[in-house]
């Protein structure tokens, strides 16, 4: 499931002034085992209360990858594998031939 999605639902938990611990058991019986950690969920509901908004580099940060990484490898077919690689390396080509100024879209 969508992190995104699971951060607009942790969101509205907080505007309707749920506690971090009903947040967590709402997600946990809407998601099941793809719902967010309780310590994912805790640490955006605080950013949430302190009224930061996400940006797009947050989307996924270090603990949503860590946790979301293996089931999405399991999930990859050796081809599909493959495909993503040469995709990577394309882009690793670019970033090296533009001395690592290089970023998607240019």
């Amino acid at each position: 499931m969508s992190s995104i999605e699971q951060h607009a639902n942790i969101k509205f938990c907080v505007l309707l002034q749920k506690s971090p611990s009903e947040t967590l058991e709402m997600l946990k019986k809407a998601y099941g085992n793809d719902g967010m950690k309780k310590m994912a969920v805790y640490k955006w509901r605080k950013r949430f209360c302190e009224g930061q908004k996400p940006k797009e580099s947050d989307v996924e940060d270090s603990d949503d990858v860590i946790e979301n990484a293996p089931k999405q490898l399991k999930d990859l077919s050796k081809n599909g594998f493959q495909e993503r690689f040469e995709e990577l390396y394309e882009r690793w080509k670019k970033c090296v031939d533009a001395g690592g100024k290089y970023s998607e879209g240019q």
